[in-house]
């Protein structure tokens, strides 16, 4: 599966200090007293405990001790907020088709398992209000000599981070697989690919055999882990689709699309999809017998009891209203806080196939500003408002026209 996402390895700064059992390293130097005695958390496996035993190396030439704890990955899996027992930390940050996300990690109001700085802090005003620049600026240049701005005074001010690297990934398949692209995801390349020929122990040129890590989740919701997310992306089409590049492609649910203005956009959905049967899978494991399409039951959606078919649930534009009302509400969303740029969504009242999205991506000031991760936000699964949705508040709230 080819990586959606850019990830960098940065050495992430921390102040509080608990205690907790781990695999421990410690380094002294008999020549030096030591002025500081820091703990330096990093996640087994890899390559974060070499670092960690370099930097232990180079400040305790310079009179720090540092005590390096590797810890599983199942303990310490890149959310150190969870335990603060460090002063250091190695982590990952990654960012979906390599777009910065200003407000993920970095903002005061960010939510982030890494950072939680305040905008009273030190400089830490300056630095909310370059990341509400970089977020509002459209033109990619532009941006970018923002986000070099933002970088300097966190680098030379806050120091929140320190850089290591930005890992590479590798891909190897075999060579009887053709027609694969290792810039797209698997997903994405299913349609083309094929094998010409059988490779050592392979007993079938019609099936593709993957082995991953176990799922946790279907809902789209809910899902925060990579094998629930590729799992996710073969049975579910999301609203737009994006080149490997983070380009939006006109070839998904979502064809076409107008701006009215920098923060009023028109989308129009693709005609003639249609929701799969809503056949009741709930019951059914490994040892079931394959389902007949001819016999098996339907089930009945949230609202008004209603099932599909397969040719009587067209997708249209309330289904995509319904999505991002779904992922922006907190109460099925942990994550709602990356859609509060959504100012108002409605129908078109002209056309059931197309919608209105009103953005805002800052609600302090008294014009609209613009958000330039629109289209990567809308890179997500589209779910079916006559099964979901719920005339009742126990089950859920929304907004707007629905």
């Amino acid at each position: 599966m080819s990586s959606k996402h850019l990830r960098y390895t940065v050495l992430f700064i921390s102040t509080l200090i608990l205690t907790t059992p781990f695999i421990t390293v410690h380094f002294s130097n008999g020549d030096v007293e030591p002025i500081a005695f820091l703990t330096l958390k990093a996640s087994g496996g890899g390559v974060h405990p070499d670092y960690g035993l370099y930097i232990a190396d180079y400040l305790r030439q310079i009179g720090i001790e540092v005590e390096v704890r590797v810890a599983d990955w199942t303990v310490y899996p890149g959310a150190p907020c969870c335990t603060f027992d460090y002063d250091l930390g190695i982590i990952d940050i990654e960012f979906p088709y390599g777009e910065f996300d200003p407000l993920s990690h970095f903002h005061s109001e960010s939510d982030s398992e890494y950072y939680t700085g305040s905008n009273t802090m030190p400089y830490g005003a300056e630095s909310d209000f370059l990341l509400e620049q970089a977020l509002q600026t459209l033109d990619i240049e532009n941006r970018t000599e923002i986000i070099y701005d933002w970088q300097n005074l966190a680098m030379d001010k806050i120091v929140p981070f320190l850089p290591l690297f930005s890992s590479n990934d590798y891909i190897a398949t075999w060579g009887n697989l053709k027609d694969y692209n290792s810039s797209w995801t698997l997903t994405d390349n299913l349609p083309y690919i094929y094998f010409n020929s059988f490779h050592q122990g392979q007993e079938n040129i019609d099936e593709l055999i993957l082995a991953d890590s176990n799922w946790r989740t279907l809902n789209p919701l809910s899902i925060t882990d990579y094998s629930s997310d590729f799992i996710s992306s073969l049975v579910n089409e999301p609203l737009i689709k994006l080149s490997p590049e983070g380009v939006p492609l006109r070839n998904g649910l979502i064809e076409d699309w107008e701006s009215i203005n920098e923060s009023h956009y028109v989308f129009h959905l693709r005609d003639n999809v249609f929701w799969n049967p809503s056949y009741n899978v709930t019951e059914r494991d490994g040892n079931s017998d394959p389902l007949n399409p001819l016999t098996a039951n339907l089930m009945e959606g949230l609202k008004y009891n209603q099932t599909s078919d397969g040719i009587n649930r067209q997708i249209t534009a309330i289904d995509a209203l319904f999505t991002l009302l779904a992922f922006g509400n907190e109460i099925v969303n942990e994550q709602a806080n990356n859609y509060s740029w959504m100012k108002d969504i409605f129908l078109d009242p002209f056309d059931n196939l197309s919608f209105h999205l009103i953005i805002d991506s800052n609600e302090t000031s008294t014009e609209l500003d613009p958000y330039y991760l629109l289209f990567n936000k809308l890179n997500i699964p589209i779910l079916p408002e006559f099964f979901l949705n719920s005339t009742s508040t126990v089950i859920t709230n929304t907004t707007g026209n629905i």
